[in-house]
C-alpha cells in the first residue's frame, strides 16, 4: 500500500512517514532468498523426476513473491493517527493476507492508542464504546529509531 492509497482510503490526514522492517533484515532476507533460488534452480536441473521439478519451481515462485514483499510498509504515521497492518486472526486470514494485504490495514486515532506490548507484537487501544482491545501487529523487526518515532507520535 502506498502513501497515496492510505490518504484516499482512511480518514487519517496527510501521511507523514511509513515504517517497514529493519533494512538489515530486508537485506538478509534477500540474500537468503537468492541462495534458496539458486539451489532450487540447480536442484531442478539435476533431476528428471517431474514432481521434484514442480516442487523446485514452486519454491522458486514462492521465494520470488516473498522477496518482492519483504520491504512493504507495516505502519503509516499520519496527522490524525496510525494506519497499521494488523496480524491475521485465523488460518484463513493468514492465507488471505498473502494476496489481499491492503484489506488488513486499519486506522487507529491517536486518542484511542494506549501503547504497544513489550515485544511489539500487539497494540493496545480503547474502543469507541470505552472498552479495551488488543490487536496483533508484526512490529518486532522494526528498527529501534522507528519504534521511537511510533512512541513519539502516540504521545503527542
Amino acid at each position: 500500500m502506498t502513501k497515496q492509497e492510505v490518504f484516499e482510503k482512511f480518514p487519517c490526514g496527510q501521511v507523514k512517514e511509513e515504517i517497514a522492517n529493519h533494512k538489515a533484515l530486508n537485506w538478509i532476507g534477500r540474500i537468503l532468498a537468492i541462495i534458496i533460488m539458486v539451489f532450487a534452480v540447480y536442484h531442478s536441473r539435476g533431476t528428471t523426476e517431474l514432481f521434484a521439478k514442480f516442487i523446485d519451481y514452486a519454491v522458486l515462485v514462492i521465494v520470488l513473491w516473498w522477496t518482492h514483499h519483504i520491504a512493504d510498509p507495516k505502519v503509516f504515521i499520519c496527522e490524525k493517527g496510525l494506519v497499521i497492518l494488523r496480524g491475521p486472526i485465523d488460518l484463513r486470514e493468514r492465507f488471505d493476507i498473502l494476496f489481499h494485504e491492503e484489506a488488513y490495514f486499519v486506522f487507529l486515532a491517536y486518542e484511542q492508542i494506549i501503547g504497544f506490548t513489550e515485544s511489539w507484537e500487539e497494540i493496545q487501544a480503547v474502543s469507541n464504546s470505552g472498552g479495551l482491545y488488543m490487536m496483533q501487529v508484526d512490529l518486532q523487526f522494526v528498527a529501534y529509531p522507528d519504534k521511537m518515532k511510533l512512541i513519539q507520535a502516540i504521545s503527542q
